[in-house]
């Protein structure tokens, strides 16, 4: 359909059947199984009566008519060019020609040759247009045959513009014909679609989340990176407890109810226990969908899951508690500590103070012992005999205090 290249700085500008960087660069990546399970019919649907499925479509048209029309300008920038280069040579030719008849008025004494110089030459109609080379001339310069030579050259090089110029007109005009009849570019939109898809595909086929969208029963409609027991049977049209049952089904098809109720897209964790997966943890993002008329039709939803660092975050969180138990005791047993420490305290100075006051009051009922031994009147010896009960009592009470350090200090 389109020429060859023609080998030169204006045809390596671009190639259509060679698109160089422009090929799909995912061509020689492996991609997975697949792991999307869809409703086209619901996707059909989407793409009418909601806004964000028009917009995505008005931007793929968009982006379609965008590719054509840098086919157009690139073919016209192609023409342009080589009509460059045509006016180029034949100016070249031109003065080609001015030369040699000068060359011959010189060599004639004046006396202009009625024939041109490309007379007796046999020129090749059948010339390569692909090739662009040079031919080198051998004859000396400032000959005629030099100047017949040159001649040949120029004109095989303007026979070759012309001839690609023509094939260029042909194929633009032929490109915009085909544009005006394409009414409905969806083989162009269908490889778009799935360029981009094999790209989604691509970069998301390992990754630990999954994405889903239903109507507003809550019947699935698409799913990517589901579990890989289930099929599109088990799937499609069903509601999830349909699908699995234990803890956190229920929980996830309140949240969403609640979500398209209230129309503001909300963030959960769930934590499920299933016999399909075992348990597992899942940060869900559920947005509502809405359609052109405003009315919630569903919604979409992207769960990523997060098993493994809510159990560090239960584990940071027990250890948090143990640490903190640990540093209540440890102030606990500090005040223990510091009260046995003022007690000790207490009780070493009461010893001291016991110790120091046994002395003198051991002497002072000493001496009225011997007081009693004395002459006295009846009322002296009855003082006598008070001070002297008082004072044993007191020497018993600091004897009993030292007796009682004693044994506390081993």
């Amino acid at each position: 359909m389109w020429p060859e290249d023609v080998e030169t700085d204006v045809g390596k500008q671009f190639s259509i059947e060679k698109p160089g960087m422009d090929q799909d660069i995912l061509e020689e990546v492996t991609i997975l199984e697949e792991p999307t399970i869809a409703d086209f019919q619901r996707i059909v649907e989407l793409t009418n009566c909601t806004y964000q499925g028009s917009s995505q479509l008005a931007n793929l048209t968009k982006h379609w008519e965008y590719k054509q029309a840098n086919a157009v300008r690139l073919l016209q920038e192609e023409l342009d060019k080589l009509s460059k280069q045509r006016e180029e040579v034949e100016l070249k030719n031109l003065e080609l020609l001015k030369d040699n008849n000068r060359f011959e008025e010189e060599s004639y004494g004046g006396e202009k040759r009625p024939v041109s110089i490309l007379d007796d030459v046999e020129i090749r109609k059948n010339d390569d247009v692909v090739q662009n080379n040079r031919v080198e001339i051998e004859a000396e310069y400032d000959t005629v045959v030099y100047w017949k030579n040159r001649a040949i050259d120029l004109e095989r090089q303007k026979e070759a513009s012309i001839r690609r110029e023509v094939i260029l007109k042909e194929k633009l005009q032929e490109s915009i014909e085909t544009i005006e009849r394409q009414s409905s570019p969806v083989e162009e939109l269908s490889q778009i679609l799935k360029r981009k898809d094999n790209f989604f595909h691509f970069i998301l086929q390992n990754a630990p989340f999954v994405i889903g969208h239903q109507d507003k029963e809550l019947r699935y409609r698409f799913l990517y990176n589901h579990f890989p027991s289930l099929q599109e049977e088990d799937i499609i049209g069903k509601t999830e407890d349909e699908i699995f049952t234990g803890t956190g089904v229920k929980e996830f098809q309140d949240f969403k109810r609640e979500v398209m109720e209230k129309g503001i897209p909300a963030k959960k964790e769930i934590t499920y226990e299933t016999e399909l997966f075992g348990s597992k943890t899942f940060l869900m993002y559920v947005e509502p969908v809405f359609s052109k008329a405003g009315e919630t039709i569903g919604v979409n939803y992207l769960g990523m899951e997060i098993t493994d660092q809510v159990r560090k975050r239960e584990r940071m969180a027990k250890l948090r508690e143990e640490i903190a138990v640990q540093k209540f005791k440890e102030m606990e047993l500090n005040k223990t500590i510091h009260i046995t420490e003022e007690t000790m305290r207490a009780k070493q100075m009461l010893a001291t103070m016991s110790h120091e006051i046994r002395s003198p009051l051991s002497s002072v009922v000493s001496m009225a012992k011997i007081l009693t031994t004395t002459k006295l009147d009846r009322e002296h010896i009855q003082l006598l005999d008070v001070m002297i009960s008082s004072g044993d009592l007191v020497l018993q009470l600091i004897n009993d205090i030292l007796d009682l350090s004693k044994v506390e200090s081993g």
